[in-house]
């Protein structure tokens, strides 16, 4: 769809949130920027889940604690129901929408479509987010 190929510029210090799945990547400390499209993100998204997923998965079959395997069985149908929404997401099979938000706290990243909505950081969410990586700071001896 039309929505799916909007591009999307992320920069290092950009917190990605999907509230609806109560989802949300942060930057980290080796955090770089990308150019993707709406798509490209939710895959993202869907391959980190895929991640916890398998982990789970092992983490199941070796776990002796059975309140430990019942705890990662919900944790899977949680991840589960996330993924199947994801992935309806990506085919348009969806009964409801989403809402993607960037909070960068230097402003640098954008949904490039007509209907996004634009808004400054509130001082507590500016306080609250991650930024990144730190910037390279070079002094001017160490140019020289």
């Amino acid at each position: 769809s039309e929505l799916l190929s909007a591009r999307v510029v992320r920069s290092s210090s950009c917190t990605v949130r999907i509230p609806e799945l109560d989802l949300q990547v942060n930057p980290g400390g080796n955090s770089t920027g990308y150019v993707s499209n709406i798509e490209g993100v939710l895959n993202r998204f869907i391959d980190v889940i895929n991640l916890v997923k398998r982990g789970h998965e092992a983490e199941i079959l070796r776990t002796d604690d059975e309140a430990n395997r019942l705890e990662l069985m919900d944790e899977m149908g949680s991840l589960n129901m996330m993924l199947s929404r994801l992935e309806g997401l990506k085919e348009d099979d969806i009964d409801e929408p989403i809402t993607m938000i960037l909070l960068d706290p230097h402003g640098h990243s954008m949904i490039l479509h007509p209907d996004t909505v634009d808004r400054e950081l509130t001082e507590e969410e500016l306080s609250e987010l991650p930024v990144g990586p730190d910037p390279a700071v070079f002094s001017s001896e160490e140019l020289d």
